[in-house]
């Protein structure tokens, strides 16, 4: 499938959006038991991550603009991808789950009175995690992995059944983003020895990297949530990033002792002393 035809094909997939009801919910937090309302508190800073894909987009395109043209102009359908589709879906995300821990904490409208800092924040006040468009690109997918199995993990513990829908919605739009990243990548590195070997050589420099922390809020957020990640939970992560680099690749460029080996190394250097601090 041509390029062009591929990205209207992902661009259509998110063409029939779910019901965000208007981003009102004071009649639903009112309903919530205290467990799903730590649940909403806890989903508050994820809801910064969100949005900061506007920032992650933005980078991505830097990058590739800076890249030799050569190899650039092949990176066209993840730029009009992220452009088109996940700016807006994940900034549906993030005014979502920003909105229903300000209704519950506040009774106020997180949407109605948003604060333009935080926002320019999130779009150009990123951290710097890659070197080139391979490693984002590489790093939307894996992160995107991480992101399903978040919010399916969130699902199974939510007791309100308007609050299940959310996440669960939620879900499925992430789960439509790791398929759109994956066919991307597999397109680029079906084409061309020379973008194989450095998404190779991008995935092991970032595997264990997280794409949202282009923002300063990622780790507040990542903690937050970190009892959603059980032993089981973990494990099908790494188990599904290896899965699919070895669909991408034939082979995984990273065995799985070595990948859980790094994911834990970085976790201990970039977030126990983080947890330690705070």
């Amino acid at each position: 499938m041509h390029g062009a035809r591929n990205i209207l094909r992902l661009l259509k997939l998110g063409d029939n959006k779910w019901d965000v009801g208007n981003y009102n919910y004071v009649d639903m937090v009112k309903e919530l038991s205290p467990h799903d309302q730590e649940i909403v508190k806890a989903l508050d800073n994820i809801g910064d991550g969100e949005l900061s894909a506007i920032g992650i987009i933005v980078q991505h395109q830097n990058l590739v603009k800076n890249y030799p043209r050569e190899l650039a102009k092949d990176f066209y359908e993840s730029v009009m991808y992220g452009f088109c589709m996940i700016n807006y879906e994940e900034m549906r995300h993030g005014f979502m789950l920003k909105e229903l821990a300000s209704q519950l904490n506040t009774g106020q409208s997180f949407v109605d009175n948003v604060d333009g800092s935080l926002i320019h924040e999130l779009m150009f006040e990123t951290n710097e995690l890659y070197k080139d468009p391979y490693e984002s690109l590489m790093s939307y997918l894996l992160g995107e992995i991480t992101n399903v199995e978040l919010y399916a993990s969130v699902e199974s513990h939510v007791e309100h059944e308007g609050l299940r829908n959310i996440v669960r919605n939620i879900k499925k739009d992430e789960q439509a983003h790791k398929g759109a990243w994956l066919s991307i990548i597999k397109r680029m590195v079906q084409s061309s020895e020379t973008h194989r070997e450095k998404f190779i050589a991008a995935t092991k420099a970032i595997h264990f990297i997280h794409q949202a922390e282009v923002s300063k809020y990622f780790k507040n957020g990542a903690l937050s949530v970190q009892k959603f990640f059980t032993p089981s939970v973990s494990k099908f992560i790494l188990d599904e990033k290896h899965k699919f680099l070895t669909d991408i690749f034939g082979e995984s460029p990273i065995d799985k002792k070595q990948m859980l080996t790094e994911h834990l190394d970085y976790f201990n250097e970039n977030f126990v002393a983080h947890a330690t601090a705070v």
